[in-house]
């Protein structure tokens, strides 16, 4: 049997909500509270509206959030780009790069959806570049004697 988007997300969610539980230190007995105070007894019984606020509690609780985690990937991955291709390279550019590539006004108001595109974007431009550099080597000695 398929599942649905919605059953897939809720799945994600539990698990997510499982995994920050972890990273907090929260015990049964309070884990038992929190999921009292949503009128239930199992993370399973909840809705997808209240498990991402739940995660949410909790990210805060560990005083990491995902924006900040996506941020450092995008940044990394357009140093990595930007290595690849011979440009220059400073926190400035990087910032100035995403900040056009989203639309959006500053790098902190890119929204963590965005920040996954942008990452992903320029993760697959590393990827082709390598790619290209790897044809141009392989067929450099072919295309000497073509000339």
């Amino acid at each position: 049997m398929k599942q649905t988007f919605e059953e897939q997300e809720k799945k994600r969610l539990i698990k997510k909500f499982h995994v920050l539980l972890s990273k907090a230190g929260i015990d049964n007995d309070t884990k038992a509270a929190m999921l009292m105070n949503y009128g239930v007894e199992t993370s399973k019984d909840l809705g997808c509206e209240e498990l991402i606020e739940l995660c949410g509690r909790l990210q805060k609780m560990t005083g990491r959030d995902e924006s900040d985690v996506w941020r450092r990937r995008v940044i990394a991955s357009i140093d990595g780009y930007l290595k690849l291709s011979g440009q220059e390279r400073n926190i400035d550019v990087i910032k100035a790069i995403a900040v056009r590539a989203s639309g959006f006004d500053s790098f902190n108001s890119i929204p963590v959806s965005r920040l996954r595109n942008l990452y992903y974007a320029f993760r697959d431009k590393q990827e082709d570049i390598k790619n290209v550099n790897m044809v141009i080597s392989m067929n450099m000695p072919t295309m000497k004697n073509i000339n």
